[in-house]
């Protein structure tokens, strides 16, 4: 017999135990919400990111010194920061090196931008022959958010292009107002190197005949410095004769005046002299008048006493034999002619003849004088008037005399001051050579360097002749020329690219796996956590439990067990599937396993209790951590309602840790987040224990029956 069919459709069948149950209706309707709760936070949550950027916190640093360019000064990087002042495309925070460096490192920015020092330098140097293109660095912080680096990225690239625009701008603006000026000032350059060129060599010319002269004046100067030597010498000799003559003038001068005084003395003398030879002549005269009468007179007593002695003949013969004798002038001589006279008379004529004798010897000694003196007094008288005659002219002569003499004497006053003056100019010139022999050394020295530089400037004035004769042809060349200026390839590229960004990673993540590990790791470990709550009962126990502790102790290992293993498994794919490189992979094993734990004991304490509603709410807790972790965006992109919501979240701590082990190596800021999770887990699991303690007491306590037991569970 054929079992009869329940009626309606199974449609309807499987749709009224749900309609009527509302243990069944509530999970069912939760489950349907999901989709649009989940889509619906996360689009609200991600709406638009990128209209948020202005709140993402970026560092920038300026270090530009500026430059000067083209007359102007080039102030690049200040004009930069005006540009991201304007643009506000981040949150722009305008700090020192050193604070930008302490905000990567303490996740305070997510970027930074540092302008250096040379940057506006490097923008002056474009027409160099290897111009270096202007550099920024980008430091991005991935390990802190991956998405913000790449957006920062982008930002950046879109800020270099338009400096690089505003450069180019710059660059080309200059370029083509000098291009005209340029040209002209070629040409007219040109014509001003040649004049220089034909200039050149006509300085050349003089400067080699000045060259070839200026060595005789250096030998010249030779001559001249020994001439000057000598005649310093000469001077100081001539400056000590000057003396001596000044002391001779003054001597002179006052002799003269002594000799003109004697002089006068002497004139004096000369007219006395003049009377008494006039009168000398005049005595003479009648003294010549009476020699003559004496002469005649002697001559006539010679003949007188010779007339006598022939009268008295016998006195004169007497002692005739005897007349030698009596010539010698012995008396006896003068006795008498014959015999022997008497002894009386005979002594007496002896006597007579004898001084007769003496006379006639005297007469003609007296006549013989007298004659002598008349010779000498007509000569006297000849020699006195001569005499007379030469003190006429020694009268004259004196004073013609005393009239040159006082004009000697007027003179010798006049030698007398020329010689003082002439002493003082000695001393003048001795001290003028002096000078001069120190100018003259001087002279010697400079005409030396002088014929040096002349001999360098020669050959340098043949350069500059030879150079600006090519300097004018090559001008002329590049008159013709500027209008076709020709570069290369590195100078066109710089010309259209003039800036470079330099990145610097401060902790570099190598791919979007490896920025994604963190968050998609936690959402894993959770998922699993709560997917486990439904396949294995998290409060049934396999038997009855001997305490709720016992109880709470056997659930909670059983779930560190798998959560152990799911985290290890999950690390492994990591790992050595993916090939994800890590900080510490001991550290990052302990992470995964100690976050794994936490979820455990989140999905634990929502779902032990409560059950299905349990794990409604982990969803939404699931799906709160997604949307306001960071894991994906910055939280500072995230509407400001959110913004502070993942504080109170365990996932928040979770991909701090997870960045700071695989990405950062900052390990302090690891243990920082372990330590909030091991505090979210132990709060969490006494809690637990205290719903198992309970419950033990509800469940198995005194009186309850089996069936209690089972529709407890």
């Amino acid at each position: 017999m054929r079992k009869a069919r329940p009626k309606g459709s199974s449609f309807w069948r499987e749709l009224k135990p749900v309609l009527t149950n509302y243990k069944l209706l509530i999970p069912v309707m939760a489950v349907m919400l999901i989709p649009l709760i989940y889509s619906a936070m996360f689009l609200y949550a991600f709406w638009d990111p990128y209209g948020k950027v202005s709140e993402l916190p970026v560092a920038v640093v300026n270090l530009d010194q500026g430059a000067d360019f083209q007359d102007k000064r080039l102030t690049v990087g200040d004009d930069f920061v005006e540009k991201l002042k304007e643009k506000n495309s981040f949150k722009w925070d305008f700090v020192t090196k050193e604070e930008a460096e302490k905000g990567l490192t303490d996740n305070k920015y997510y970027i930074a931008i540092e302008i250096p020092e040379d940057f506006s330098k490097k923008a002056t140097q474009i027409m160099d022959g290897e111009p270096a293109p202007t550099m920024f660095r980008f430091l991005p912080n991935e390990s802190r958010n991956f998405i913000a680096s790449q957006i920062g990225k982008n930002a950046v690239e879109k800020i270099k292009s338009e400096v690089s625009n505003e450069l180019t701008r710059s660059y080309t603006q200059a370029v083509f107002e000098n291009v005209q000026t340029l040209s002209d000032g070629l040409a007219k350059a040109a014509d001003g190197a040649q004049s220089l060129a034909d200039g050149s060599k006509t300085l050349e010319d003089g400067l080699k005949q000045v060259d070839e002269h200026m060595g005789e004046l250096a030998a010249g100067t030779a001559p001249l410095k020994n001439g000057v030597g000598d005649l310093t010498q000469g001077a100081a000799a001539l400056n000590q004769g000057l003396g001596s003559l000044q002391k001779g003038t003054a001597g002179l001068s006052g002799g003269l005046g002594q000799l003109e005084a004697g002089h006068k003395q002497l004139e004096q003398g000369a007219a006395s002299a003049k009377d008494g030879a006039q009168k000398l002549q005049a005595g003479l005269s009648r003294s010549a008048d009476g020699s003559a009468q004496l002469k005649a007179g002697a001559a006539q007593l010679e003949q007188g006493l010779k007339a006598y002695a022939a009268a008295h003949a016998a006195a004169a013969q007497a002692p005739a034999a005897d007349a030698p004798k009596a010539g010698s002038g012995d008396p006896a001589g003068a006795g008498a002619e014959g015999g022997t006279p008497a002894p009386g008379a005979s002594e007496a004529a002896a006597k007579d003849a004898a001084q007769l004798q003496q006379l006639i010897a005297a007469a003609h000694a007296v006549a013989a004088g007298a004659d002598a003196s008349a010779a000498g007094q007509q000569q006297l008288a000849a020699g006195a008037a001569q005499l007379s005659a030469g003190t006429g002219q020694l009268a004259d002569g004196t004073a013609a005399f005393g009239g040159k003499l006082a004009e000697a004497a007027s003179a010798g006053r006049q030698l007398d001051a020329g010689a003082q003056q002439l002493a003082a100019g000695g001393r003048q010139l001795l001290a003028g050579l002096g000078q001069l022999g120190g100018g003259v050394d001087r002279l010697a020295s400079g005409a030396a360097q002088l014929g040096e530089g002349t001999h360098k400037l020669s050959e340098g004035a043949g350069s500059v002749a030879s150079g600006s004769s090519e300097l004018s042809g090559k001008l002329a060349e590049a008159s013709g020329k500027t209008s076709e200026l020709k570069g290369s390839d590195k100078l066109y590229q710089t010309f259209a690219d003039p800036v470079e960004v330099e990145e610097d990673k401060v902790s570099s993540v190598p791919n979007y796996g490896t920025g994604f590990a963190p968050y998609f790791l936690s959402l894993g470990l959770f998922v699993g956590a709560l997917m486990l709550s439904i396949v294995f009962p998290f409060k049934a126990p396999a038997a009855p439990p001997a305490s709720g502790f016992r109880w709470f102790t056997g659930k909670t290992l059983m779930l560190a067990a798998v959560g152990l293993a799911q985290a290890l498994l999950a690390d492994a794919m990591l790992l050595w599937g993916l090939g994800v490189e890590v900080q510490s992979v001991p550290l990052f094993l302990v992470y995964s396993v100690l976050t794994s734990w936490t979820f455990m004991a989140i999905i634990q304490v929502l779902v032990t209790p409560f059950n299905n509603p349990g794990r409604f709410v982990a969803v939404l807790l699931l799906i709160l951590q997604l949307t306001t972790c960071g894991g994906s965006y910055p939280v500072e992109l995230l509407p400001s309602s959110l913004q502070h919501v993942n504080t109170w979240l365990p996932m928040n701590y979770s991909l701090n840790g997870f960045r700071a082990v695989i990405s950062s190596g900052n390990f302090s800021a690891m243990w920082q987040s372990a330590e909030v999770l091991v505090s979210i887990m132990i709060a969490l699991l006494v809690i637990t224990l205290g719903y198992f303690l309970f419950s033990y007491r509800h469940t198995y306590g005194k009186g309850r029956t089996a069936g209690s037991e089972s529709l407890a569970s």
